[in-house]
C-alpha cells in the first residue's frame, strides 16, 4: 500500500548520488512545488521551493546548516520523486538546476533553496543520435579513445559511422560493413531497441537502488503501449539513415504523428521510485458514432474504450464542487475541410508518390461551405503495401496502397469533423496525483453549447500540479474534444439539413 501523507504536506524525496547512499526526505522542507506534463512535449517539468526549518518561528543555526548541506549534497541529474497524496504519485524526474536564495525582512533573514528539474523524458529529449564522417585511419584512432572511456557498446560508437538500427547475427568483423534497418519491424520492437541502444546517459545511483548499470533506458518500459493500428509496422527506409537529432525526435520519425501520440508517463507503485513507461499509442479518437467515412481497421484504442492511465476508469468524473475555475469554449482554430494523405517512404515502381494522395482526397463539404478550404496534409511511414511485392515491382498500388491511404484519410476526417463543435479550455480543480495527460475527463454539471444532453467528456492534453504551504493542492487540466452523444446527433441533423439529394453526409471523396 502507498504511504499517504498527512493533510497539507507533500511527499518529496531526492536520491543524493554516488557520494551518499540512500535518499533524503525533503517533504517537510518544501513550502511550494509545481509540476507539469503535456502530451505535446517530451519533458515534464517541476520546481521546488525549500525553506528548511525546525520550528514555525524562524530559522535556527541548525536550519542553516541543513540547507547548506542539501545545497552541497544535491547535484545535477540527481533523481527526485514528487507526490502529494502518495509516494511517487506525480512524477519522478532529474534535477536541472539548484540555487540558494536569501530574503531579508527587517532584522530577520531567511535562506532557502530553489530546485528545478524535468521528468525522465529529459534523457530522451537531450540524448542525441549523432552522425559523423572521418577518414578510416582517423576514425579507428578516435573510436579507440572513445571506447576506452565509454565502453565498446556505447551508442556513440554505433552512431558515428552514420547508420542506426539493428543488425542481423553476423560475425563481429562483418558488423561494421553491414547496413542496419528497421524495415518491417513492429513499432514496439523499434522503441524497445532504441531504449536499449540509444539512450546513453548513465545515472550511477539508479544502479545502486534498482540494479543494472545505471543507464536510464533500463528503467523505461513500454508495457502500456498500444501500437496495433496498421500492424504497427515501419516501412520508411529513412529511419535507419536518420540525419541526427535526439532520441525523442528519432522515435517521432518512426511514428506517424498524425495518428500516434507518445508520452513518458510515471505510474505510482506505492514506493517513491515510480514505474516509468513510454506510452506509444494511436490517438484514441475512433468512434463508431462519428464514422462519417468508412474505416476498415481498428486502432485498438477508441474513444468509447478510452480509460484513465493509472486507474483504468471510464473518466475522471470531477464534481462541480471540486472545480475552482473553469474556462471552456469553442474555436475554429483546428477546423479542416480538405484531406490529403501521401506515403513518406519511396514507393518502389511508383516514384510519383504524391499522386497517391492526390488521387484519393476527401472534402468535408459542410465545413468547406462554412469555413472555406482548410487543408490537412498527412505523410505516412506506417502505410505501405507488401514489402516483397514492392521489391519485385508488382505491388498493386491502386489496390493495396490506395486502400490504406483511404483508411488514413477517412480516419482524419472522422476525427476532425466536429472540430468547430468540440469544446476546449482549462479547469483548475482539487488536486489529485493520478491525473495524467491522455486521460478522459467527465464534467457531469456542464451543458455543451450544442445539443440537448448534459454532461461533457473531454480529452486531457496537459496537467499542472501545484501547492503552496497554507493553500490548497490544485491541478489545472487542459481539455480538448469536449462533446457527448447529444452533440454528435445535433451536428448530424445540421449536416443533413444542408445536404443535397444522394449525399446526406456532405462529404466528397475519390
Amino acid at each position: 500500500m502507498s504511504t499517504i501523507h498527512e493533510r497539507g504536506v507533500p511527499k518529496v524525496y531526492a536520491w543524493l548520488g554516488d557520494r551518499q547512499a540512500g535518499r533524503v526526505d525533503l517533504s517537510r522542507d518544501v513550502i511550494a512545488f509545481e509540476a507539469s506534463k503535456d502530451l505535446n512535449s517530451p519533458m515534464g517539468s517541476w520546481s521546488l521551493t525549500l525553506l528548511p526549518r525546525q520550528s514555525e518561528a524562524k530559522q535556527s543555526s541548525a536550519d542553516i546548516r541543513r540547507l547548506t548541506k542539501l545545497y552541497r549534497d544535491l547535484a545535477i541529474n540527481n533523481v527526485v520523486s514528487l507526490g502529494f497524496e502518495e509516494d511517487g504519485g506525480i512524477m519522478v524526474g532529474l534535477i536541472n538546476s539548484i540555487s540558494r536564495t536569501r530574503t531579508t525582512l527587517g532584522d530577520t533573514a531567511m535562506q532557502g533553496l530553489s530546485i528545478t528539474g524535468s521528468c525522465f523524458g529529459k534523457v530522451l529529449a537531450n540524448d542525441a543520435i549523432v552522425n559523423a564522417s572521418l577518414a578510416v585511419a582517423e576514425l579507428r584512432t578516435f573510436l579507440n579513445k572513445v571506447q576506452a572511456v565509454l565502453g565498446e557498446d556505447h551508442p556513440l560508437l554505433v552512431a558515428l559511422p552514420g547508420l542506426w538500427g539493428p543488425l542481423e547475427d553476423l560475425p563481429p568483423e562483418r558488423k561494421r560493413d553491414a547496413v542496419p534497418t528497421f524495415i518491417g519491424k513492429g513499432v514496439e520492437d523499434v522503441i524497445v531497441w532504441v531504449l536499449d541502444n540509444a539512450a546513453s546517459m548513465r545515472i550511477p545511483l539508479m544502479a545502486d537502488v534498482t540494479g543494472g548499470d545505471g543507464k536510464a533506458g533500463e528503467y523505461i518500459g513500454t508495457a502500456y503501449s498500444i501500437t496495433t493500428w496498421n500492424d504497427g509496422r515501419v516501412w520508411s527506409e529513412n529511419v535507419s539513415a536518420f540525419q541526427g537529432g535526439t532520441v525523442w525526435s528519432f522515435i517521432q520519425s518512426v511514428l506517424d504523428m498524425d495518428f500516434y501520440e507518445v508520452c513518458l508517463q510515471s505510474y505510482p507503485t506505492g514506493a517513491p521510485m515510480a514505474d516509468l513507461q513510454l506510452v506509444v499509442r494511436p490517438k484514441p479518437f475512433d468512434d463508431p458514432a462519428q464514422n462519417w467515412l468508412p474505416v476498415s481497421e481498428s486502432t485498438g484504442n477508441s474513444w468509447p474504450e478510452l480509460r484513465t492511465l493509472i486507474d483504468g476508469l471510464e473518466a475522471h468524473e470531477i464534481p462541480e464542487g471540486e472545480v475552482y475555475q473553469e474556462q471552456i469554449g469553442i474555436s475554429d482554430s483546428s477546423v479542416t475541410s480538405y484531406y490529403i494523405v501521401t506515403a513518406q517512404h519511396e514507393l518502389v515502381g511508383n516514384p510519383d508518390g504524391l499522386k497517391d494522395g492526390l488521387f484519393y482526397p476527401a472534402v468535408d463539404l459542410y465545413n468547406a461551405n462554412h469555413y472555406g478550404i482548410r487543408q490537412y496534409n498527412a505523410r505516412l511511414s506506417l502505410v505501405s503495401g507488401d514489402i516483397a511485392s514492392k521489391a519485385a515491382g508488382d505491388l498493386d498500388y491502386d489496390g493495396e496502397v490506395a486502400v490504406e491511404i483511404r483508411n488514413a484519410r477517412n480516419r482524419l476526417l472522422n476525427w476532425n469533423r466536429l472540430a468547430p463543435f468540440y469544446e476546449a479550455g482549462s479547469i483548475t480543480v482539487k488536486g489529485r496525483d493520478r491525473y495524467r495527460p491522455g486521460d478522459p475527463v467527465y464534467l457531469r454539471h456542464l451543458w455543451p453549447k450544442t445539443g440537448n444532453q448534459k454532461g461533457v467528456r473531454f480529452y486531457c492534453t496537459a496537467v499542472k500540479w501545484s501547492w503552496t504551504i497554507g493553500q490548497h493542492y490544485v491541478c489545472t487540466l487542459a481539455l480538448s474534444r469536449g462533446h457527448n452523444v447529444g452533440v454528435i446527433n445535433a451536428v448530424r441533423e445540421l449536416i443533413e439539413d444542408e445536404s443535397v439529394a444522394g449525399n446526406p453526409t456532405m462529404t466528397a471523396e475519390t
